[in-house]
């Protein structure tokens, strides 16, 4: 008789442990709601096609060669004489030859000339007129722009455009003259340094990286530094674009450029 009451005893005291271990565990742990209770903002929608956003807008310019021009499925082009022939003469400067190009689609795309100034002695850039507009520069397209030429220390032309966001965006062309070419092409002693009609040489720009380009002689067995310069002018001078806010709205009303 005792062994059963004992028995009985034993069950009773670990039936109400567990119990005791449930609600413990309910108020320590509670049950993770699930995606029905949560609240709408808390909900994750599956992903969808329309959802997943576009690449950023990655803008590139550069100096250009026929075979580089090549590549693109269709060149806009533009004289940039329009631009600069207020200023003076130059018949006899055939300036330089850029393209520009993206991977997204740049609506209503022109060259922009514009001015500088500051509001509250912060410095900013002001746009004036544009030039060769077109309707839509798309990728594996390019805008090339013709006998380009830069004054001064500080960009006075640029390019504006709207991107897929409907944003109209404003851009400087800053050229970049820190390049450095080793050996100098214009050292008496360059046709010295040819080995079987060959030379390297180093472009090092303002950050200290290096290219390296292999030149050669011409059909003549001579090498025409000035020349090869005009060929090969964006290992000495590179160009890039600056973006930049249009505040023309807190210019006073009177405001004209310096010029």
């Amino acid at each position: 008789m005792k062994k059963i009451i004992v028995t009985t005893l034993a069950i009773c005291f670990t039936l109400t442990l567990t119990a005791c271990d449930n609600r413990l565990q309910e108020a320590v742990a509670p049950e993770e709601p699930t995606i029905a209770e949560l609240p709408a903002e808390d909900v994750a929608d599956e992903e969808t096609p329309g959802d997943i956003q576009p690449e950023e807008l990655h803008i590139q310019i550069s100096l250009v060669s026929d075979e580089f021009l090549s590549g693109f499925d269709y060149l806009h082009e533009f004289d940039y004489w329009h631009v600069h022939e207020w200023i003076g003469d130059y018949d006899n400067h055939t300036g330089d030859r850029l393209v520009i190009w993206a991977n997204a689609p740049m609506r209503d795309f022109a060259v922009m000339r514009a001015a500088n100034d500051f509001i509250d002695d912060e410095f900013f850039y002001i746009p004036l007129s544009i030039y060769g507009h077109v309707d839509e520069v798309l990728p594996g397209q390019a805008y090339v722009i013709h006998r380009y030429v830069g004054m001064g220390t500080l960009p006075w032309s640029g390019i504006t455009f709207v991107d897929e966001y409907d944003e109209q965006r404003y851009f400087m062309m800053l050229q970049d003259q820190s390049g450095l070419l080793k050996p100098w092409p214009f050292d008496p002693d360059i046709l010295n340094l040819f080995e079987d009609g060959h030379l390297q040489i180093v472009s090092i720009d303002g950050r200290g990286e290096r290219q390296y380009f292999t030149v050669t002689h011409d059909e003549n067995g001579e090498f025409d530094p000035e020349i090869w310069l005009i060929e090969n002018a964006h290992l000495l001078f590179s160009y890039m674009l600056i973006e930049f806010e249009n505040r023309t709205h807190e210019l006073p009303s009177d405001w004209e450029p310096w010029w």
